[in-house]
């Protein structure tokens, strides 16, 4: 979809949508400082809690979205492949990771990882595995 690559070289649709993703990872990123700051400085309860807790996934139901949409609208199979192939590794390694140390938190007491964690690994290793299969495939 253009993650880490030139925009002069994407499409009217990948720029589109590009343009897109990158909002909504500014919105994510806005959600996770927000809520950061709130939760240490404000003594929420009750609905406020559960509200200001909601916050951040707003950003990823958009980018779910935004992806979903672009995958309808790529024409191209074998790009729509090689992102849906990213997606895979970057929920694949995310689940793997939040897994392993989900039990090492319950078996050896470790601290838990910080909620915000899943979607960085998540974004970080589907981007990676982008780069990966566009530089394999040439």
């Amino acid at each position: 979809m253009g993650l880490l690559c030139n925009r002069a070289s994407l499409s009217p649709v990948q720029r589109r949508h590009y343009s897109l993703f990158m909002g909504g990872l500014w919105l994510e990123s806005l959600a996770m400082i927000i809520v950061s700051q709130s939760r240490h400085r404000l003594q929420l309860t009750g609905s406020e809690a559960i509200l200001l807790a909601m916050l951040p996934a707003l950003p990823i139901f958009y980018l779910i979205f935004v992806v979903a949409r672009y995958l309808i609208q790529e024409k191209d199979e074998f790009i729509r492949s090689l992102i849906m192939q990213a997606m895979l590794c970057g929920i694949g390694l995310t689940l793997a990771v939040d897994t392993t140390w989900g039990y090492l938190t319950e078996i050896h007491g470790t601290s838990p990882l910080p909620q915000f964690a899943n979607f960085v690994l998540f974004f970080v290793t589907g981007a990676l595995a982008w780069r990966i299969q566009l530089a394999r495939s040439r």
